[in-house]
């Protein structure tokens, strides 16, 4: 007797503190007070009416932390149950309280209790809606669950219809209360309907995830490409995707968060996974697996590494001579996949360590789709000069972005004759400063494309192409301390690189690709960020990169150094030879 009394009281405080988690404390405060409302009908009574108006309170009380979380989150721009969850309330109190002055019928003051009882509801709804997680898509032999497919904004816009048929039909036309008790239980109804289908829904995937090995030991992945990155980064994975498909082996995409799911599901048939913590991730980890590739130094790429009898080889997601880009993170990893010789004595000169068998270079696979140029005779056709800006960074000292100055140099691009490509880093959005020096470019681009008749590409047009073709239809680059630079290398075209937030003789020493550029200096002490300075800089540059181009064969030499010695018919070969040897 006594164990099944322990037995039964561990599952009562299991469901209750599931209770707790998912916000169901407001749904028994308002069925505990409603019977006060419904009793104080025949009195009149206000104080019976304030007092039951408790769940409201409890309802505003407990909505405050859930809202604050939610403006934090990017799903705070969803409609969804709970938004303007205060001013219903308000607007309720307001009705309840107009009872003791005018007289409310029973029909009235139960549809009222509904409505309440409804919106009350909404708080475990959304905690629900906030928990469930999709566990896989694309994954063969099993059927996942990714989502409610009923939206929780029906409870919002039920409860709003209710409000404005009741005022409307109290200011305008004779009550019906029978019909607003009637609309009030259809509230009701639709309310507890999506209650139970989001719990369902979060059950089953609670179900679903504990068969998620199963369904990958069955699917037998050799390796896993694990990414996690804020929103809007998916070129980091999506300039390696081509060519792990080419491997021809089984493979899995791992994500971290909500939002690379939803971003990666759309842009591959392979299975993709989602594991948020660290101790959902050994349902992932099936003997089938050898080997892990990552593109970044998320932080949660610690928690993969620690599988210590699989292969973990970082690929990045760029070349470049960025701070990041000898990270002393990465020798977390098994193997560094390189471009060439310039990534290796990268880390040496910055004096991070790394054992003999590291790295190795495959080349840069992307370059294959870059057309190879050389002394191609285009005097007298405009030039195409593709503007490719690098962003900010995380912090002000891997600040590389030539914004700032953007302006001027694409104005002095125009008035030499020449056409703009521009193509600013996808992040420098997440900037409200930089999106502001976007947005005067475009302007600048846009009114003289109208006005003069010229075809500048900025804004969707360049954006929704890939950066190689633009790459391809560019006579020459202007860039930062960037990736760009690097592939753009293979093109053997001439390129600038923009010198700012450092000095010269730092860009010298931190990029010794910029022997191979026409530099252009914004940040020398003579001439800094002042307009008329960097105008006569952007001239110069311009000779350079179009008329008088002495740089060739720096280039060529550079182009083997940074991106590998490797022959033109083995440009991906060699990085898919290279991985195989892990599988």
């Amino acid at each position: 007797m006594a164990k099944i009394l322990n037995m039964l009281s561990s599952k009562s405080e299991g469901l209750l503190t599931i209770a707790s988690k998912l916000g169901f404390q407001p749904i028994l405060a308002t069925l505990l007070t409603l019977p006060v409302l419904l009793l104080s009908l025949p009195s009149r009574n206000i104080g019976f009416i304030w007092l039951a108006l408790v769940p409201v309170a409890y309802i505003v009380f407990s909505m405050r932390a859930s809202v604050r979380s939610l403006r934090q989150s990017q799903q705070s721009q969803r409609i969804e149950a709970g938004t303007f969850l205060v001013p219903r309330i308000l607007i309720i109190l307001a009705i309840t309280l107009y009872g003791p002055v005018q007289g409310l019928s029973l029909w009235t003051l139960l549809s009222i209790s509904i409505v309440a009882l409804s919106m009350s509801c909404e708080v475990p709804i959304r905690n629900i809606e906030k928990r469930i997680e999709p566990v896989a898509v694309n994954l063969p032999l099993s059927k996942f669950i990714n989502g409610p497919r009923i939206p929780s904004i029906l409870t919002v816009l039920g409860s709003l219809a209710w409000i404005a048929i009741f005022l409307i039909s109290t200011a305008l036309l004779p009550q019906s209360p029978i019909i607003i008790a009637v609309l009030a239980g259809i509230q009701g109804l639709l309310t507890l309907a999506i209650l139970l289908h989001y719990a369902f829904v979060y059950f089953k995937q609670q179900s679903q995830g504990k068969k998620l090995g199963n369904a990958l030991s069955e699917y037998q992945p050799k390796f896993i490409l694990h990414w996690d990155a804020p929103a809007n980064t998916t070129y980091q994975i999506t300039m390696w995707l081509p060519y792990l498909e080419r491997v021809g082996v089984p493979f899995v995409v791992l994500v971290r968060n909500r939002i690379n799911f939803d971003e990666v599901r759309h842009l591959t048939s392979r299975p993709v996974i989602l594991r948020k913590s660290i101790t959902s991730l050994d349902d992932v980890i099936v003997d089938s697996l050898k080997t892990i590739l990552y593109v970044n130094t998320a932080t949660v790429n610690n928690h993969l590494v620690r599988y210590t009898h699989l292969t973990h080889i970082q690929l990045n997601h760029g070349e470049s001579d960025k701070a990041a880009s000898y990270n002393p993170a990465f020798k977390v990893f098994t193997k560094n996949f390189v471009a060439g010789q310039a990534a290796i004595d990268r880390f040496t000169k910055n004096g991070v360590s790394t054992p003999l068998d590291f790295f190795e270079i495959v080349g840069r696979p992307q370059v294959e789709n870059i057309h190879l140029v050389s002394n191609v005779d285009n005097t007298g056709q405009v030039k195409s000069i593709l503007y490719a800006p690098t962003w900010h960074g995380f912090y002000e000292d891997s600040n590389y972005s030539s914004l700032s100055i953007g302006l001027v140099l694409v104005e002095e691009i125009h008035k030499a004759g020449h056409r703009v490509i521009f193509r600013p880093h996808p992040y420098s959005l997440r900037s409200a400063r930089y999106r502001r020096d976007i947005a005067e470019i475009q302007a600048y681009l846009a009114q003289t494309n109208a006005s003069e008749g010229s075809n500048h590409k900025f804004g969707p047009a360049a954006e929704q192409v890939g950066i190689v073709d633009l790459m391809n239809e560019s006579t020459a680059l202007i860039s930062d301390v960037s990736s760009v630079v690097s592939d753009y290398l293979y093109s053997e075209k001439p390129f600038s690189v923009v010198c700012i937030n450092q000095t010269l003789d730092a860009l010298r020493s931190n990029m010794p690709l910029s022997d191979a550029a026409y530099v252009l200096d914004c940040a020398s002490e003579d001439t800094g960020h002042k307009a008329k300075s960097v105008r006569v800089e952007v001239q110069t540059v311009l000779h350079g990169l179009l008329e008088d181009d002495t740089l060739q064969r720096s280039r060529l030499e550079f182009k083997k150094y940074y991106l590998g010695d490797i022959p033109y018919e083995e440009r991906v070969t060699r990085f898919l030879t290279a991985l195989n040897q892990y599988l």
